[in-house]
């Protein structure tokens, strides 16, 4: 083995020197719809989670392929003042999840 990497030929002035009516014309509404609203987790990912923290601006992901594991990092962070969080799954996206258990008044139970 010589160590040297094979260049990688790539065409690019053939695409730049093709004519406009080559390509096809996309609206900017259909590409941010096409990029922000279909994205594609791969199979071996559950979910992924975003913190960010309010105080200090630092933000972290989470990848878990898991759910036990995903569903103790969400509850952990509800707990969190100063955390906002955004879970992605194949489903959807989700901002903010609150705790059911939490309530603003005390229970009598």
């Amino acid at each position: 083995m010589t160590g040297k990497r094979k260049e990688f030929h790539n065409n690019w002035q053939r695409f730049k020197d093709a004519p406009d009516e080559m390509f096809e014309e996309h609206e900017f509404e259909e590409l941010m719809s096409w990029r922000v609203d279909h994205w594609e987790l791969p199979s071996s990912v559950f979910c992924l989670i975003r913190e960010s923290n309010t105080k200090t601006g630092k933000v972290q992901e989470h990848v878990y392929q898991r759910p036990g594991f995903a569903f103790k990092k969400i509850l952990s962070l509800q707990e969190k003042s100063d955390t906002e969080f955004l879970v992605c799954d194949a489903a959807g996206l989700y901002g903010n999840l609150q705790n059911p258990n939490q309530n603003d008044e005390p229970t009598d139970d």
